[in-house]
């Protein structure tokens, strides 16, 4: 998915953040608002690894039917070999480009998906200064796409945990729950590969995997 990801403020602050649901990735899912300056974020660290027994399994659904209209092509396990996200890091700056890999997919033929991420880091820069967001944990999703465009609509499920990091250190911790989604992107299938974009310059490559395989 190439949609929303949290946002949060520049200063190093104790926040209220209220969800606020846009797209998944590239637009802002939870608004921050400053509520003290005395804070000071802790020391730079590595994001807590999601132990693989806390994330769902890769195996087949019995009986899944295939939608109707669902490509063949988008169908089985992946692995989100290279991305660039436009991520709206800090609320009050524009989206910036964070590069990353190694989520993992499932798009079932009923419909259904899941991402899995384990201390996933997602690194980009600004003025001069190191950003990284990790994520640990699983959500489950719906989908659905015709020949050109894949549209994530919903999370259904999630355990998922967003870790926010510049040059100060640690800034937070932000969990992400169920919500609606309806982000529309573009994709294209070849081979054992997809690519896919959105409007606001995210792009995607994924890489099948046999976790799940393709739809019979």
């Amino acid at each position: 998915m190439t949609g929303s990801l949290p946002t949060r403020s520049r200063r190093p602050v104790a926040i209220l953040f209220v969800l606020s649901v846009v797209a998944l990735l590239t637009t802002t899912a939870l608004t921050v608002i400053a509520i003290s300056s005395a804070d000071e974020p802790e020391p730079c660290c590595a994001g807590p690894v999601a132990e693989a027994g806390a994330l769902p399994s890769p195996t087949r659904p019995a009986d899944a039917t295939r939608k109707e209209g669902l490509p063949h092509c988008l169908i089985g396990s992946w692995r989100m070999a290279d991305e660039v996200l436009m991520t709206k890091f800090y609320t009050d700056v524009d989206a910036l480009p964070l590069t990353t890999s190694g989520r993992y997919y499932e798009l079932r033929a009923d419909g259904t998906g899941v991402e899995r991420n384990a201390n996933i880091n997602m690194v980009g820069n600004y003025q001069g200064n190191e950003l990284r967001l990790v994520v640990n944990g699983w959500r489950e999703f719906t989908w659905t796409a015709t020949g050109t465009t894949l549209t994530f609509v919903a999370v259904t499920k999630a355990k998922l945990t967003w870790s926010f990091y510049d040059q100060r250190g640690l800034l937070e911790t932000q969990p992400e729950g169920p919500r609606a989604l309806n982000e529309l992107n573009n994709y294209t299938c070849s081979g054992a590969s997809v690519t896919e974009t959105d409007a606001g310059g995210s792009r995607s490559v994924w890489s099948r995997t046999t976790d799940y395989g393709a739809y019979g």
